[in-house]
């Protein structure tokens, strides 16, 4: 339903109509649109049936517009309610009432269902509404959704239950015991686990010779020991490919110039053992899922990108994504959930830039051949509320998303963990960190989290380097 009604918002053309009784179920169940008879009118549908008035948006039923784009978009989320819940629609009888508040009923028979959140978008007053690019968008995320696919291959907590939502539920909340201290201290690091040892680096450090060695953390016996193998690059991502030790892109030691080395460790050495990425790149995103491994974003030299490269570990090669970041960041960090691609970071060179959040369907990262252009498209993606902080981190491998720390304008660092909440569209505090502080390094496990490192004070390059942090902590999930 959604495709056919951005056919026609594409084509500059309107329904004007749409209600239960216009769509049809052909026999392999595709949803086909009706009844669509006057492409150039935008005027009021005087002929709507008494039992079809429900799905009219309210400035439509008050006649305080003509029928419109955004029109359209509500008879949508009116159907797509009808649909999830089986019923028609019958909403309260209370103009005082917002639409939400009159579908309340309805909405709360699919708590927990992936399109709730498209829904009430879909009911919101002018000019929140989104738009139908962006609805589709949406659509294809939630069809990604727990409910609706359930795959092994998104990662998750195991063995406990899963950060984001039990955090976002309040019947949960972190309890924090240290762990032992980093043998330097380190900031704005990135991690990857292989066979339970977690391996951190790519950060900077007081000691600058130590940004060109990657520490080991062995869970077990709760110690820590430093790679022999120096690197000749910082600023890189370290990332675990076919369950080896890897490092994309950063800086060289000897020229100070962007790289697009990727480097393994094999038999204590770094070796090319896989193609170089298309462009270099100084502190981008990178994530692996299944048998790919994403980057986004970065420094290429003094330019910050947009674009995304896909390795694709079958054949061993680098291809530019036709899907590019809605603008040029650098300093972030992405996650996946459930079929979505969610980054944060910043969108400029300059350190304090406005932090931005962003989702689009993994389809659209991975699969350039659905993607209709060459150039950026915002209707890709889906802008998420701002993060309120600046150097704050995703907490990888969470649900809904889950960020910590960071500091405000004045570089006041808090304790804050947040999680996204999709139906309001904010960033809201659940827990709090073990202390304030901002660029840590955040690590899921089988069934806790960790942080590593960070900074306390982020005022000048002094403070930077004297409250540059050894902390390590562990937090597992307890029952309010």
């Amino acid at each position: 339903m959604a495709r056919g009604v951005q056919f026609l918002h594409d084509n500059e053309m309107i329904h004007n109509n749409l209600h239960g009784g216009n769509v049809l179920i052909t026999q392999s169940n595709q949803a086909k649109i009706a009844d669509y008879i006057c492409p150039q009118t935008t005027e009021l549908n005087e002929k709507t049936t008494p039992q079809y008035i429900v799905y009219m948006s309210p400035e439509a039923i008050k006649k305080t517009t003509m029928r419109s784009k955004p029109s359209d978009v509500y008879s949508l989320g009116i159907l797509f309610l009808q649909v999830a819940t089986q019923t028609p629609p019958t909403p309260i009888e209370d103009s005082e009432l917002t639409e939400v508040q009159r579908h309340k009923p309805h909405l709360d028979d699919i708590t927990g269902n992936p399109l709730l959140p498209v829904i009430i978008q879909c009911l919101n007053i002018l000019p929140a509404r989104p738009s139908i690019g962006h609805l589709c968008s949406r659509i294809n995320i939630a069809k990604h959704s727990p409910q609706n696919v359930m795959s092994g291959a998104l990662h998750r907590i195991k063995d406990s239950p899963e950060l984001g939502s039990s955090l976002a539920s309040g019947k949960y909340k972190i309890k924090w015991s240290k762990c032992k201290t980093l043998p330097v201290p380190m900031q704005g690091s990135n991690a990857t686990i292989i066979d339970d040892v977690i391996y951190i680096g790519g950060g900077e450090c007081p000691g600058a010779d130590d940004e060109y060695y990657i520490f080991m953390y062995h869970q077990k016996e709760n110690r820590w020991t430093r790679l022999q193998a120096r690197l000749p690059q910082h600023g890189g991502v370290i990332i675990n490919i076919n369950n080896k030790l890897t490092v994309l892109g950063g800086m060289e030691s000897v020229t100070n110039i962007s790289t697009n080395k990727v480097l393994t460790l094999q038999n204590n050495r770094w070796i090319s053992l896989y193609s170089d990425m298309n462009t270099a790149r100084y502190k981008p995103a990178a994530l692996s899922y299944q048998h790919y491994t994403i980057v986004a974003g970065g420094k290429d030299n003094n330019v910050v990108l947009n674009t995304i490269e896909v390795f694709n570990l079958s054949n061993n090669q680098w291809t530019i994504s036709k899907t590019f970041l809605p603008t040029p960041m650098w300093i972030i960090s992405a996650t996946t959930s459930y079929g979505a691609f969610i980054i944060a970071g910043h969108h400029t060179i300059i350190g304090c830039s406005n932090t931005g959040a962003y989702i689009t369907t993994l389809d659209n990262i991975l699969k350039p051949e659905l993607s209709s252009t060459s150039s950026a498209d915002d209707n890709k993606w889906i802008v998420l509320a701002a993060i309120p902080y600046w150097n704050a981190t995703i907490v990888p491998q969470t649900t809904p998303p889950v960020i910590v720390g960071g500091h405000d304008d004045q570089f006041n660092t808090t304790d804050a963990i947040m999680v996204y909440d999709d139906s309001i569209n904010i960033w809201k505090t659940v827990s709090v960190l073990p202390l304030k502080c901002c660029r840590t390094t955040m690590v899921t496990t089988h069934n806790s989290i960790i942080m590593a490192g960070g900074v306390t004070e982020y005022k000048t390059p002094q403070t930077i380097k004297s409250t540059t942090l050894t902390t390590v902590m562990i937090g597992n999930l307890v029952e309010q």
